[in-house]
Order: C-alpha cells, then structure tokens, then sequence
C-alpha cells in the first residue's frame, strides 16, 4: 500500500533525524567540540568507492564492455575494487588528518545528481513522457540537484567541516541520505514504477535539503527553543 509505505519512509526520515542530533548533543554537553574533519577519513573512502560505482556504471551503460565480461559480474568486479581503494584511501587519509573538503563535495554532488536524476525519471515516467523527454529531464534533474549541493557545500564548507555547532547537521547531511535511500528502495521494491522513484528521489532530496537548513540554523545560533521541521534544535535529547 503506497500511503503507508509513504507514512513509513517519513517516520524514518523523523528517526534519522532524531539519531544524527542525540549523540552530538550529548558529547556536547561533555564539553567535546568535535567537529567533521574529524570523521575525514570516512568521506574520503566514501568518495573513492562512489566515483569507482559512478565510473563503473558508465563502463556498464556504454554496452561494449558488458559483451564479454557481463555487465552484472563488471560492476561487481568494479565495486569491489572501488571498496578495496576506499578503506586503504579511508585509512591513510585518516591518519594523516587529510581534509575532507574535496571529497564532500563529490559525494555531496552524486548524491544530489542521483536524487535529482531519479525526480526527473519519476517525473517522465508518470507523465508517459517520450524517450527524449525521459532523457532530457533526467539528466536536467541530476545536473541541476547535483550542482546545486555541491555549490553549496564548497561556499560553505568551513561551517560543514570545522564549526562544531554544525557536526551533527554535516553528518545527517553526508550519510542521512545513503540511509533513507536504501530504506526507500526497501519499502519501494517496485522502484521502476513512479511512486518508488519518486519516493526514492523524495527521500534524498528532503533528507538534503533538511540538512542545510539544520546547518544554517546551528551556524546562526538559532535562540533556544526555535522549531525546525520535526525536531527542535534548542531541546536536549
């Protein structure tokens, strides 16, 4: 049923947001000023192992490549050596104390390239638009959404990375979408049809866009009990 499996995907969102502000809250308190940097190391592997899928599945889409090696077992092949490259990039960028700007930005325009591509494939595909069409605001979507986050994230990447106020806003904003959009595509296992892709896309892009906003709240000290969307910022959890 698409209304409950909807009502089920914004609880979800309720509860990611809740998870990514209670321990930052509570470190807080212990007068631990973490901030993103801090976690470098995991964006940097991120990174690596979604450009290697990202590459990979252009490998893969081009066609030529899947004839000989078959396009499932290339992009497993390709995943995997993205992942390997990932943890050995992870660790030396870790232990090294690497800034994780570079590396935010890619993920951060990926992620917002998939939801935006997604959006505009839901789009096509409820309105039985032509194959032209179905391209044009795919690829219009993924550009758009994609460019998007990742001018934001490089104006603002000193408040992303380095203001402890916005440590748990940055985290829900690296990895609150990975979540919601695999618990998307649980609930949605009939992904192809539009509501599963534009359930999916909604699930990205709200995540995102909820983020930033609980960025710019925490970074302009917002007075004590003001109420962002589902969560107050001023509430102790």
């Amino acid at each position: 049923m698409p209304t409950v499996r909807t009502g089920l995907l914004a609880i979800a969102l309720a509860v990611v947001l809740v998870a990514a502000r209670a321990p930052v809250a509570a470190a807080q308190t212990a007068s631990d000023r973490t901030t993103f940097s801090d976690a470098s190391g995991a964006i940097w592997g991120v990174a690596v192992l979604e450009t290697s899928v990202v590459l990979g599945a252009g490998i893969v889409a081009s066609g030529d490549a899947c004839q000989s090696w078959g396009c499932g077992i290339l992009m497993m092949l390709i995943a995997g050596v993205g992942l390997v490259a990932g943890l050995v990039t992870g660790i030396a960028t870790q232990v090294a104390g690497t800034p994780p700007d570079v590396p935010f930005v890619l993920h951060e325009a990926i992620w917002g390239g998939v939801g935006g591509l997604v959006l505009g494939e839901g789009i096509a595909k409820a309105t039985d638009a032509r194959p032209g069409v179905e391209v044009g605001l795919a690829v219009g979507g993924a550009l758009l959404f994609g460019g998007a986050i990742a001018t934001y994230s490089v104006v603002s990447r000193d408040t992303l990375h380095r203001d402890p106020e916005t440590t748990w806003a940055t985290h829900l904003l690296a990895w609150g979408p990975i979540a919601l959009a695999s618990f998307s595509m649980y609930l949605f296992r009939d992904i192809d049809a539009p509501p599963g892709l534009l359930a999916l896309a909604v699930a990205i892009l709200a995540t995102q866009g909820l983020s930033v906003l609980a960025v710019e709240l925490e970074a302009s000290d917002a007075p004590a009990g003001t109420v962002a969307p589902l969560i107050s910022y001023g509430m102790p959890f």
